[in-house]
């Protein structure tokens, strides 16, 4: 999985490329928490490039979603492939994220 990292304002997007497993939580986690170290007001995962999620990688996102609130930066999902849009369904997580395009969330920090 290739992982790249764009902030823009006061929003720093992690766009992922792949397959997000178990295999690359740990460099996930070590590039969101870099992220979150520069307290943006918004952490953005864009998920469009991602052909394959697995249970950890959904762990994984969890506990940065979680992580986010507690600091009170927002967090969204972006641009998500239907088949993985509906890993998120099917395990009703569509509830809890923010799933939302990428050209609608600058909008909201404007």
């Amino acid at each position: 999985m290739k992982i790249t990292i764009d902030t823009k304002k006061e929003i720093a997007t992690i766009i992922l490329n792949g397959k997000f497993n178990i295999d690359h939580i740990d460099v996930f986690d070590d590039n969101l928490h870099a992220i979150i170290g520069q307290n943006p007001k918004a952490v953005a995962i864009n998920l469009h490039d991602v052909e394959y999620i697995d249970s950890s990688a959904l762990g994984s996102l969890i506990k940065g979603l979680n992580l986010c609130k507690k600091l009170n930066i927002s967090f969204y999902l972006c641009d998500l492939k239907e088949n993985i849009n509906l890993v998120f369904k099917l395990s009703y997580l569509d509830k809890f994220f923010n799933i939302v395009a990428t050209k609608d969330i600058p909008s909201k920090f404007e």
